[in-house]
């Protein structure tokens, strides 16, 4: 598991979006950090959605289609 260290000054382990900004902005180490750790992120969930619509039992929604758009779900009002 990736973690950030350093970058909450108050203790409470709470990340904020203006905390990530000022870190980002105040050293070109906490700047690489917080990209490893954003593209660590994201990379997760999409592996995790990936998953999810391979999934035998996933709903018609959830599962990838592949060339055509979700017509066959959307209804006309």
């Amino acid at each position: 598991m990736l973690r950030l260290t350093g970058l909450d000054n108050h203790g409470s382990g709470a990340l904020n979006l203006s905390l990530f900004v000022r870190s980002m902005l105040s050293d070109e180490a906490k700047w690489q950090a917080i990209q490893v750790f954003c593209q660590f992120v994201l990379g997760s969930k999409e592996e995790a959605e990936r998953a999810r619509e391979i999934e035998p039992g996933a709903p018609q929604m959830r599962r990838r289609r592949t060339g055509r758009r979700r017509r066959d779900f959307v209804r006309a009002p």
